[in-house]
């Protein structure tokens, strides 16, 4: 079962954990996800790089359900924005 709907997306992702990774804090940005069942759904996070001894340590990654947000912009939860 693939979480995101395409190549691009899952590109799109990986590029930002990797600037992530450098260092850089990442900004929320919104996607696009496929649940389980098929159904298309949208979460928007942020990425924060924890440092310990000067180095990346872990990421801190807070993600929110963002669905509702959609549906009142007129989302149909149909695939596409």
């Amino acid at each position: 079962m693939q979480i995101f709907p395409n190549e691009e997306d899952i590109k799109f992702q990986r590029s930002k954990f990797l600037l992530a990774l450098q260092g850089e804090t990442i900004k929320p940005f919104q996607y696009q996800l496929i649940d389980y069942k098929g159904n298309y759904s949208w979460g928007e996070s942020q990425l924060v790089p924890i440092k310990k001894d000067g180095e990346i340590n872990s990421i801190l990654v807070i993600a929110k359900d963002i669905i509702e947000r959609k549906k009142s912009h007129g989302w149909t939860g149909k695939n596409g924005g």
